[in-house]
């Protein structure tokens, strides 16, 4: 963690990357509809999409991010609800929610069209974008005060402990 959590791309109210970044935080307890990665398979048309992926026995996988949930204290945190910061531009963040629900690029997929059409579209749709929370520094690893991981085979995740942690990011360290 290098001492904190750092900032990654986000995209500003005009659709354009953000040039400080911002740290992506939700309140919401579950990962799904957050355009979340979650360690499946993918095709070579979303390896293009991805720019990253993790190759084991020549298949091609995303990077799981719902594999941990951090938590963290927010005071003190320049902390900016997506839909503030967003609220010039609320077709933007009705599309990244609407697209959310398809994190390995399939929002493009012919057949998935029309759902996301007809949510952009909803002016009262914000999907989990109600829950979205953007802190425009890099936080600080004083301010998280628990890590859990989820439990395999299931949607459900169990508070580590320090140990634990520590154990599960040098076999990180080591894929």
């Amino acid at each position: 963690m290098d001492g904190k959590i750092k900032r990654g791309k986000i995209l500003n109210a005009q659709g354009k990357n953000d040039d400080h970044g911002a740290v992506s935080l939700t309140t919401d307890p579950t990962p799904k509809g957050h355009g979340l990665p979650n360690g499946c398979e993918i095709t070579d048309q979303q390896d293009e999409a991805f720019g990253y992926v993790i190759k084991i026995n020549e298949k091609k996988y995303c990077a799981d991010h719902t594999a941990y949930r951090i938590q963290i204290i927010p005071d003190g945190l320049n902390l900016i609800p997506a839909i503030q910061y967003y609220k010039n531009n609320l077709l933007l963040l009705r599309t990244l929610a609407a697209t959310a629900f398809f994190p390995l690029g399939d929002a493009k997929d012919p057949k998935n069209r029309p759902l996301v059409d007809s949510l952009v579209l909803n002016p009262h749709f914000l999907g989990k974008g109600r829950t979205w929370w953007y802190c425009m520094h890099d936080v600080p690893e004083t301010k998280v005060v628990a890590v859990a991981g989820r439990i395999a085979g299931t949607e459900k995740y169990k508070n580590l402990t320090k140990p634990e942690i520590l154990v599960q990011l040098k076999a990180l360290s080591q894929t």
